[in-house]
């Protein structure tokens, strides 16, 4: 194994993330990231518009994008080719504190991934590659810290 994929030693550094979002109803937020505009809602029959996902879906959308991310540098790093990678999720939310009903610690009881694959790779490198990215994906080490299994499974693409 090598090291970090980046030369310029700043991008190691912390970053702050600026993100801003104008939220013109009760639960429509139109979130500012970079150049983009995100909604954030949640669907009708919890009061929204439908204009986006939910909060709590957007973090589980988030696990999903973070995942290709990281894999693929770390397949990169390796040196090993990845021609298609999907990832499907089921989190299970614990709704209470999201109703008001009653404070819950950790909301999220858990969380299974199904990552879809072809890949040069074989399964033990894969195995390496799932904790490698329990430990480098930042979503999954919030997830984790605050309790929250996650499991992930390895599909094979065709197969």
């Amino acid at each position: 194994m090598t090291g970090p994929l980046v030369d310029d030693p700043a991008l190691l550094e912390p970053v702050t993330l600026r993100i801003a979002g104008d939220c013109p109803g009760y639960a429509l937020s139109r979130v500012r990231v970079r150049g983009h505009v995100v909604a954030i809602d949640e669907p009708p029959e919890r009061g929204g518009t439908d204009e986006g996902p939910a909060p709590t879906e957007t973090l589980v959308a988030a696990l999903v994008g973070v995942s290709n991310v990281i894999l693929r540098r770390i397949a990169r790093r390796d040196g090993i080719a990845i021609r298609t990678l999907s990832v499907a999720a089921e989190a299970v939310l614990d709704r209470r504190g999201v109703w008001l009903a009653e404070a819950v610690g950790n909301p999220w009881r858990e969380v299974r991934l199904v990552l879809t694959i072809d890949t040069d790779a074989d399964d033990a490198r894969l195995a390496v590659w799932t904790g490698e990215l329990m430990r480098f994906s930042p979503v999954h080490a919030l997830l984790t810290a605050a309790g929250t299994p996650v499991a992930m499974r390895w599909e094979r693409a065709g197969g």
